[in-house]
Formats: structure tokens, sequence, C-alpha cells
């Protein structure tokens, strides 16, 4: 698929991290969850068509934030339309997180009951996994999903400044390129969380931008608009900094 460009930064491996560059990039962003725009349908005003440029080489060649400009980076409506949303059980944000995201997308492509969202599905990806890594979670996707997905990338990246950057591509061109959602991990009360990212409306340099996702903590709401949430990127950024002991990279997962 194909996506425009938006800043949402992932953070994972063995837990989370954070770091602190993007201060620069982000400047002084207010820690404010924002309330998400109406639907922007799956066109954007003046973007150019991705076809042809799949590699979206004037957001992964970019040295600063300043270069990409402002777009709205969107998972297409054929994802969204078809979203199950399951509240977790506890503990169990990382399979719940993976079924949520990998359900939309093959349901997606191929029809609204080819892949199961419910418990005993997330219960069979923890058993399968054994561990809450992200490492496992792109091994299941691989080994087990595996025809569902052209290919499973997992994005690690040091908390650094140039770290933190490269997320915030991968993340832009991801959706700018594939048009699907993508799992990233979040601090939540100290500990590492996993969430669905959906959408980034991207402000050209990074401030004022905004990281749409849905939180498996969250009970069913009544549309997939009511059960996004929105919050600022920098702040975003920033929880997936290193608010615990565990917390080392930037991470996230691409089912492409």
């Amino acid at each position: 698929m194909k996506k425009f460009i938006f800043i949402a930064i992932i953070t994972l491996g063995v837990n989370f991290s954070a770091c602190q560059k993007e201060k620069e990039i982000f400047p002084n962003q207010s820690e404010m969850t924002t309330t998400p725009p109406p639907d922007q349908g799956d066109t954007i005003a003046g973007e150019p068509s991705s076809t042809g440029n799949p590699k979206a080489a004037f957001i992964l060649n970019a040295t600063s934030a300043s270069q990409i400009p402002s777009m709205y980076f969107y998972s297409g409506s054929c994802y969204k339309n078809k979203y199950t949303h399951v509240k977790q059980y506890s503990g169990e944000c990382s399979w719940t997180s993976y079924v949520l995201c990998a359900g939309a997308i093959v349901n997606g492509n191929f029809g609204s009951y080819v892949y199961t969202v419910n418990h005993p599905a997330i219960t069979s990806v923890k058993n399968w996994c054994r561990s809450s890594y992200i490492e496992r979670l792109r091994d299941y996707a691989n080994q087990m999903d595996g025809p569902y997905f052209g290919n499973v990338y997992l994005s690690k990246e040091y908390k650094t400044s140039t770290g933190r950057f490269n997320t915030i591509k991968q993340m832009l061109n991801h959706l700018y390129v594939y048009q699907k959602p993508f799992i990233a991990i979040i601090t939540n009360n100290g500990i590492g969380h996993y969430v669905v990212v959906w959408d980034i409306d991207w402000k050209c340099g990074g401030t004022g931008s905004t990281v749409y996702y849905t939180d498996p903590l969250d009970y069913p709401a009544s549309s997939f608009y009511s059960q996004r949430q929105g919050m600022n990127m920098t702040t975003f950024l920033d929880k997936m900094g290193p608010l615990n002991n565990y917390v080392s990279k930037y991470c996230a997962l691409f089912l492409k």
C-alpha cells in the first residue's frame, strides 16, 4: 500500500526507551491529548500518488524534520472499516495489539471473516510466543501469518536523536507507502504498552503533529473514530522513552 508522511514513533524491544534529540525536531509541544479531526478519506489533496515510488525516498532520505512537508499520513479506510476492537486481558497488550492490527489488515485485504479477532485468537498467539518481546510477534507474523503479509519488518533504533528521527521516518514511510496500521510500544504507568498506530497528522518540522492510535486497554466503542485516540507526537515519542529500566530502543512492527 502507500501512505503519506506523518510522524509517530514506536519504542520497544524488550521494552521501551526515550531519547531526547527530537526536542530539536519537536520543540516544546503540549502534553495534551488532542481530539481527532474528521475522517480524511483515502486521498490527500495536492499529494502525488506513491505508485511508482514504493520507497518514498523523500521521507527516508530526509536529514531533518523540516525536509518532510506537512501531510496527513493515514491507513486506508478498508482497514479501518474492518477493524474489530477487543479489550485486552490483564498483561496481554502485546498479543492483543498484534491480533487487532493483523486482523484489520488481513480482513481489509481478504474479507471480513478471514482473520478471527477475539480472546481465543489472542490466547493462541500468546501461547505460541510465550513472551511479550516484539521479536516474538515478528516471528509469529512470519511463521504463522506469513501468507497474509508480503513482508514483516521490525524497526529497532537506539535511544539517540538519530534513532528517534529514523523511527519517525520509518513510521511515516510505512503509512505513506502501504497505508496500513502498525504496532508501536509506549509506556503506560511506567511499563511498556503496545498500541496500534493508524494515522499521523504531520506538520513540517514536527511541531504540532498528532499520532492517532487505538489502545487495547479501552473498551469497545461505537465506531472506529470513537475508538481512536489522538496524542501530541512529541508526547507519544517521549512515552517511548526511558520511563523504566527495560526500555532500550525505539521499536515498531510493520506488517506489510
